[in-house]
């Protein structure tokens, strides 16, 4: 598995959730996702992501998403 992306269960449907490696290959996939009226990308589930992927979420971010559980590791490198 590359990356899974599923809406968080829970009474806001604004929240999604990543697992696995976000490669430059998914970052298209994920910016329409998000596109969607997503406020929140809930990363605990992320292991890792290429540059490609770092940039889409820092974009992402910039553009207002809250990046939420992001490990230390990937908090440090989307600084």
């Amino acid at each position: 598995m590359t990356l899974r992306i599923t809406p968080v269960p829970t009474d806001d449907p604004r929240i999604l959730r990543l697992f696995g490696r976000l490669r430059a290959e998914e970052v298209r996939v994920l910016e329409s996702s998000a596109e969607t009226g997503v406020r929140v990308l809930d990363l605990a589930g992320l292991t890792s992501a290429d540059e490609e992927g770092l940039a889409a979420l820092r974009r992402l971010r910039d553009r207002g998403l809250e990046i939420r559980n992001a490990s230390h590791y990937l908090a440090m490198l989307l600084v």
